[in-house]
């Protein structure tokens, strides 16, 4: 079983209300209890303008957790591709990547949410163009020109 590597979910999540800085604390306090139960990763959500998982700067979040503990890989999950520039996220990524030990994963989407993309004025039934011909492409350059720089 070498081979397979066990991860969970860091959210922000109660089933009462509470602040967003106490959600962020509980994850934290998430984060050192999965690292010393020895899972490898912790993956983190995007989502913005709601009660839903308030997390909207997941690479923001993931840079917090490496700090704390630099060995836990991290994974997102998703970041919602349509809404960044390539190459500041790819900036962004990278620099992420050099303050952590541990693996950086990238699980990237389109999204679904019609409220956040009307909040970013953009386009929903563009987004699987987008995504598909604009984007991706535009990622991969600028990762490549980033990891060259």
């Amino acid at each position: 079983m070498d081979d397979i590597a066990f991860g969970f979910q860091a959210a922000p999540a109660s089933d009462v209300h509470k602040s967003d800085q106490a959600l962020y604390r509980e994850v934290m306090a998430d984060c050192a209890l999965g690292h010393k139960l020895g899972f490898d990763a912790a993956w983190l959500l995007e989502h913005h303008f709601s009660d839903y998982y308030p997390t909207p700067s997941p690479l923001l979040f993931m840079a917090h957790i490496a700090a704390a503990f630099p060995d836990l890989s991290l994974g997102t999950s998703v970041l919602v591709l349509p809404w960044y520039h390539p190459l500041r996220l790819a900036e962004e990524i990278a620099m992420l990547n050099s303050m952590t030990r541990g693996t950086l994963h990238l699980g990237i989407g389109r999204g679904t949410a019609r409220m956040e993309y009307d909040a970013y004025n953009v386009d929903m039934n563009e987004a699987r163009a987008r995504f598909a011909e604009e984007v991706c492409p535009r990622y991969s350059t600028a990762m490549r020109r980033t990891q060259a720089a």
